[in-house]
Formats: C-alpha cells, sequence, structure tokens
C-alpha cells in the first residue's frame, strides 16, 4: 500500500465514523452521553469533523488538490447547499420545528 492510499483509506474510515457519530446526534440527541464514553454525542461528532477535516488536507496535498479552504473560496459551494435546502423547504422535504429557523 502507498502512502496515497493508506490516507485515502484512512480518509474513507474517518468518514463511517462521522456517519455514525451524525446518527448518534440525531437519533439520541446532541448533548446524551452514555455512561461509558468520555464526550457527549454533539463532542463526539466534532471530534470526528475534525479528523475528517484533517485526513481532506492530507488527501489533497498527497494528490496536489488545489482545495482552498478559506470562506472566499467555499462561499459559492455553501450558496449552493443553502439554496438546495431551500428547495428541500418549498418541496416539504424538510419539516422546520418551533425553535429552528429556516437559515
Amino acid at each position: 500500500m502507498t502512502r496515497k492510499e493508506y490516507f485515502m483509506i484512512n480518509l474513507m474510515e474517518e468518514l463511517e465514523e462521522l456517519i455514525q457519530a451524525s446518527a448518534k446526534v440525531l437519533r439520541f440527541s446532541d448533548n446524551h452521553q452514555f455512561e461509558d464514553y468520555e464526550r457527549t454525542n454533539i463532542q463526539h461528532f466534532q471530534k470526528e469533523l475534525l479528523d475528517v477535516l484533517a485526513l481532506l488536507h492530507i488527501v489533497a496535498l498527497k494528490y496536489e488538490l488545489k482545495l482552498d479552504f478559506s470562506t472566499e473560496s467555499m462561499m459559492p459551494h455553501v450558496e449552493n447547499k443553502l439554496e438546495m435546502y431551500k428547495t428541500a423547504l418549498r418541496l416539504g422535504t424538510v419539516v422546520i420545528e418551533k425553535n429552528d429557523t429556516p437559515n
């Protein structure tokens, strides 16, 4: 296995862990903490998200990708995702709760 392959596989594994942490936040709530765990669900989610971001950075370097995580570079992607969310709202795919805002 090459270094590139190692980091790509590691990224895939971390993405799986992020998916699992996301599911626990949704299933059990943000602040729920199992007896044997040292973190709440949202703290665990944050740790997994940081692991994914770190590996994205490493993989981008190894594959010589020109990724720019600055606000200016990311905004078109953020705006695109927010437009997709607005479409989901219009279609009724997303339900807004009392304490939630559509933005």
